[in-house]
């Protein structure tokens, strides 16, 4: 623990663990999105966008609660410190780059089921467009013989 600035080493840790989880599970259910399903999916991934902005100040807070942590001093002599503060700093430093992948994973998931919703979307439509277009040529051809 950190007593001169008030960081308390395992509350922080276990502040971005579950914030981790609660990523690692916006990530999974956008991943559990079905893409074939395209307005569903652009509403869903709609949702777990508000989600994953929802919790964009705890996201930077813990962030910069680890920064603290890394830069925090650790009073007492150099040799008996050194693998404490090694130590500090390294769970930190975990805490802190698991943290940042679990935001991209599930921030990259969720524009990922997106795009691939809009495109089977267009898809969709594309499909619509040619059936029309060759319902209106039969009834041309129809029109035309008759």
């Amino acid at each position: 623990m950190s007593e001169t600035l008030g960081i308390d080493n395992r509350q922080v840790s276990q502040q971005a663990d579950a914030l981790e989880g609660k990523l690692r599970e916006i990530a999974s259910a956008g991943g559990a999105c079905s893409i074939w399903r395209p307005i569903r999916t652009y509403r869903r991934t709609q949702g777990l966008t508000a989600q994953l902005n929802s919790s964009r100040t705890e996201f930077e807070k813990t962030l910069s609660d680890l920064v603290a942590v890394m830069n925090a001093p650790i009073a007492g002599p150099g040799f008996a410190v050194a693998p404490i503060a090694t130590a500090v700093v390294g769970a930190a430093m975990m805490h802190y780059l698991r943290l940042q992948q679990a935001w991209s994973d599930a921030s990259a998931i969720i524009q990922r089921q997106g795009a691939y919703g809009l495109g089977i979307l267009s898809l969709y439509i594309a499909t619509v467009a040619l059936g029309v277009t060759i319902l209106f040529g039969v009834l041309s051809l129809i029109h035309v013989a008759a």
